[in-house]
């Protein structure tokens, strides 16, 4: 019972840590609301980023449902890609915190599959 629950929560801890560092950091530096004409409208280019950043957790429900399409991160992927040029700087380092959240992550995630074999 309790390397089952010490597995549940080193799962937990490393995908929260290859979701949320991308997210702060894409939240710190783009604004998700920007004015737009007569009223207030939500940020495509925010969007986007928020939805690179929670990949790995489609991914992980997507490991659950065993589809082998892979739609989504096609369409991310344009997306990013179409509205890369003006925002270099502020995606280089928004993607190096995504890489270094996602290390981490990816070793804790090993570390509780591990504890499972035990």
């Amino acid at each position: 019972m309790k390397t089952a629950l010490s597995r549940i929560l080193l799962k937990a801890l490393g995908l929260s840590l290859c979701i949320l560092p991308p997210l702060i950091a894409t939240l710190a530096y783009f604004p998700l609301w920007r004015e737009a004409g007569d009223g207030r409208m939500a940020s495509g280019l925010t969007l986007t980023l928020l939805c690179i950043a929670v990949l790995p957790l489609y991914r992980y429900i997507k490991s659950w449902i065993k589809t082998a399409a892979i739609y989504l991160p096609w369409l991310v992927i344009f997306l990013t890609f179409s509205l890369l040029s003006r925002i270099a700087a502020e995606m280089t380092v928004i993607s190096f915190t995504g890489l270094i959240g996602n290390l981490v992550g990816a070793v804790i995630i090993k570390l509780s599959g591990r504890r499972r074999e035990e």
